[in-house]
């Protein structure tokens, strides 16, 4: 969110366009954006993860680092993508003010909802819902969105590998590791009291649709950088992925960058 609101910052000063004149490219300016969302995605995930490691929290003991930090960075990663995507469609400071903070509440009212990964699985997939069709397309939308799939995922691995309370024994349950295989396990399982067949879906089927939602966010955010002129100065066809001459321009460019880095190189002498 604070990328976003760094960017409308930018384009409210237009060094965007300042840059373009000067010779630096649209692909530079973004290279270095995504640099930048890279670099503190991965230090914020790295700091949480440290700090569990000191805290001595049990999760972070049960579950293998190379797991835990996958579905944080990854998710954070995400977000840096639909971050650039609004970005393009914000031209202002303030918008972008009002927009980041919307989306934090939005975030932290969805995570609340779905913290308890064991309710949602009993809610939404047992057989009797997956039979309606309705609900099979709402769900698969809702697994579109990243902080659902997040919460499910991360709550999946906390229920398993964190100290928990269970209702039906009424006592404190410790953790147990959580494994690669339970990472890429569907658990299948059926709840006595209703006879309803619950099919838990893996944490890996979550991240995969978690790594779809920001590929299609980086999608977006390519098309609408290109389509709206208070990106660019200039607005692109709304069909402009289909037409050959924006392909041969995109081309000729990265051939005509490749030979001016290659002539720039000087020849070594041999005295």
């Amino acid at each position: 969110m604070l990328l976003l609101q760094e960017i409308a910052k930018e384009k409210e000063n237009r060094l965007r366009q300042g840059l373009n004149v000067v010779g630096v490219s649209h692909t530079v300016y973004w290279c270095h954006w995504v640099i930048v969302g890279t670099i503190i995605n991965f230090l914020q995930a790295m700091v949480l993860m440290v700090s569990g490691y000191i805290a001595q929290f049990e999760l972070w003991d049960n579950c293998p680092f190379s797991i835990l930090f996958f579905v944080i960075f990854w998710y954070g990663q995400c977000m840096v993508a639909w971050a650039f995507f609004v970005s393009t469609l914000v031209t202002r400071q303030d918008q972008a003010n009002q927009i980041s903070y919307s989306l934090i509440m939005v975030i932290i009212i969805i995570q609340l909802i779905f913290a308890n990964s064991d309710l949602v699985a009993k809610l939404f997939y047992n057989d009797r819902i997956q039979s309606f069709a309705y609900e099979r397309i709402t769900i698969a939308l809702f697994e579109f969105i990243p902080t659902y799939a997040f919460s499910i995922a991360f709550g999946q691995i906390a229920e398993r590998a964190s100290k928990r309370f269970s209702v039906n024994s009424a006592n404190w349950i410790p953790g147990k590791p959580f494994s690669n295989e339970l990472y890429y396990k569907t658990e299948v399982y059926e709840v006595k009291a209703t006879n309803d067949i619950i099919r838990v879906p893996s944490t890996h089927y979550l991240m995969m649709h978690i790594l779809y939602s920001m590929y299609f966010a980086m999608f977006c955010w390519w098309y609408c950088d290109h389509i709206f002129a208070s990106n660019r100065g200039k607005a692109y066809s709304m069909f402009f992925p289909f037409q050959p001459s924006y392909w041969r321009a995109v081309f000729q460019d990265f051939q005509h960058n490749f030979n001016k880095s290659k002539g720039n190189r000087k020849k070594r002498v041999l005295t």
